[in-house]
């Protein structure tokens, strides 16, 4: 079974001010009221800088180390930040795999598909599109895919009709959304 990580990240909606309203013109993705992605560019990881009791708690692989595998720890280092929104995700996950992470906590948001290695740029919504893979309406009022097969089928026509394209060879990641 794939792990269950844990990641604060910065928000970003109509809160974010004239960044948001440009944001939303450059993208076309006029549906948006908030997002909620793993981009590293429009949703930043809150903790900047690790800690050395921060490397007892986080994953140790494939760049991935703004990933905490210690839900509580995470919470506790967040104490003093504001603005942010506590994710929980799965990395290339079966549909058995999102069923079985039942944390009432949480609430489940969507599919994200992240460039590879490890976690950088979201193709959804921060490559100003991928016409013969998806279409702008195809995209959640947060940002993400909401069916599985559907981020699946993005995932492998995104390297068929875009070889050349390094945003195009990407990870599926279900997110979920700690409750407020």
């Amino acid at each position: 079974m794939s792990n269950i990580w844990y990641i604060a990240v910065q928000q970003f909606g109509p809160s974010s001010g004239k960044k948001w309203d440009e944001y939303l013109e450059w993208s076309k993705l006029s549906q948006l009221n908030e997002l909620i992605s793993l981009d590293i560019m429009l949703c930043p990881p809150i903790i900047e800088r690790l800690s050395d009791e921060d490397w007892q708690h986080n994953v140790h692989a494939d760049y991935l180390i703004d990933f905490f595998t210690d839900l509580e720890y995470l919470l506790e280092r967040l104490a003093s930040h504001i603005g942010h929104n506590v994710l929980a995700v799965i990395r290339e996950p079966t549909p058995e795999q999102i069923q079985t992470f039942t944390d009432e906590r949480f609430i489940f948001q969507g599919f994200d598909l992240i460039e590879q290695p490890g976690c950088g740029i979201s193709a959804i919504v921060n490559c100003g599109g991928f016409n013969q893979s998806f279409k702008p309406t195809d995209v959640s009022a947060i940002g993400l895919f909401d069916n599985y097969e559907f981020a699946r089928t993005v995932q492998q026509r995104l390297q068929e009709h875009y070889p050349n394209e390094i945003h195009a060879y990407c990870c599926l990641w279900a997110i979920w959304k700690m409750r407020e």
